[in-house]
């Protein structure tokens, strides 16, 4: 059964795995981590300004700027993978607004 169709034709197989953009959803997964996690601190009672949150927000201003990187990288390749947030959203006003 792995090469099972869909009723649209896509296959759902081994085949479809190099379309996927592994290192950009594991930054994608890691700035959400490193913003989430200081949040959560916060409502246990721990400070903004203490060391762990300060590191942790760093971490993830690092992983967003290597997942911008990796996005325009995988955009203007223009072959495997497919990214996972491509440039062209970066680009536009309305997206960035709607996401901000």
């Amino acid at each position: 059964m792995p090469n099972q169709k869909h009723t649209n034709g896509t296959l759902t197989n081994v085949k479809a795995l190099p379309r996927v953009d592994i290192i950009g959803a594991t930054l994608l997964l890691g700035i959400c981590i490193f913003v989430v996690t200081p949040l959560q601190f916060a409502v246990t009672g721990d400070s903004f300004g203490s060391t762990i949150n300060i590191v942790l927000f760093i971490f993830a201003g690092v992983f967003l700027i290597a997942f911008m990187f990796w996005e325009r990288f995988v955009t203007t390749k223009r072959e495997l993978p497919e990214a996972v947030f491509p440039w062209r959203f970066f680009l536009d006003r309305r997206i960035m607004g709607m996401i901000l």
